[in-house]
């Protein structure tokens, strides 16, 4: 959250070589990823977490947001639908019903 992402993706590949399989951790990478604008390795990271856990509806909704950026129309919206699909009152399911209105 500070901004120092590439010390960010240091740590958390670091701790992910011992906890592989932390969903929360592989999302937040591609968070990392997607702000320093490496759009194709923030989805390859987003798509590792969200094997993990396939409703992950923060994991969902950043996929989204990465495949507009990356101009895959098709791809975002399935994605945002399912963000939405995954618990519609939320913050993040309005935030992504939101974006599928515009």
């Amino acid at each position: 959250d500070s901004g120092f992402y590439r010390k960010a993706i240091e740590n958390y590949e670091t701790y992910l070589k011992n906890v592989p399989q932390d969903a929360d951790v592989w999302i937040d990478l591609g968070v990392c990823y997607y702000q320093l604008r490496e759009l194709n390795k923030a989805e390859e990271m987003m798509e590792k977490g969200i094997a993990l856990s396939p409703n992950h509806q923060i994991g969902s909704f950043n996929l989204g947001i990465v495949n507009l950026e990356l101009g895959n129309k098709k791809e975002a919206q399935k994605w945002l639908e399912k963000a939405v699909k995954i618990d519609p009152n939320s913050e993040i399911g309005k935030r992504a019903k939101k974006l599928l209105n515009h």
